[in-house]
């Protein structure tokens, strides 16, 4: 990129040597090595990375996970669909094909689901399956902090409710809410 104004003269950004004090972008910036910064380096939406290393502090308004859903992090495992399931959806192993892994949903209020669905997946598809680690599910009722969980009997086979004994504990509320609420919930 010749030509770029520095206050030293007209210097190529990556040349040895080269320093620039100040260097303002309106549209886009693209490169495949790192960009290093004694000072700060700032702007709304600057992008994604793949390696931040940060010496000093870091202030971060927002951390998005473009991981594809917000039901990763844990163990997954891969089944095929025998029907539709919707991403966040308990779902289980069906009797169906002999005893293969087929998924199907869960029963409502279930005592014994396999995991919940990563993402939504056909018919005859393969579908991802959190069977431990953490989850968002919606409360039925009031669930605290650290209170153990059980799959709810909503409808739309997402929601979790308190567990009580002999009714199939799942995972525990790591960050509980009130009815309604989005819950967060480590399976396992």
């Amino acid at each position: 990129m010749p030509g770029i104004v520095d206050g030293l003269g007209y210097e190529e950004v990556g040349q040895a040597g080269s320093q620039v004090s100040s260097l303002w972008i309106t549209g886009s910036f693209v490169t495949q090595d790192a960009i290093s910064a004694a000072g700060t380096v700032s702007g709304a939406g600057l992008g994604n990375f793949s390696n931040v290393v940060v010496a000093g502090s870091l202030d971060v308004d927002t951390v998005r996970s473009n991981a594809g859903s917000p039901y990763y992090n844990g163990t997954i495992l891969q089944f095929t669909t025998e029907t539709i399931i919707t991403g966040g959806m308990w779902v289980t192993v069906s009797g169906a094909a002999g005893g293969a892994s087929v998924l199907a949903r869960a029963a409502a209020a279930s005592t014994t689901p396999l995991g919940v669905a990563t993402a939504t997946a056909g018919s005859n598809a393969t579908v991802n399956v959190l069977t431990q680690g953490v989850a968002f599910f919606t409360a039925e009722a009031t669930i605290s902090n650290a209170t153990q969980v059980r799959m709810g009997a909503g409808g739309a086979l997402n929601t979790v409710l308190q567990a009580t004994a002999g009714t199939g504990a799942r995972g525990t509320a790591l960050a509980g809410g009130g009815s309604e609420d989005k819950v967060l919930v480590h399976l396992w």
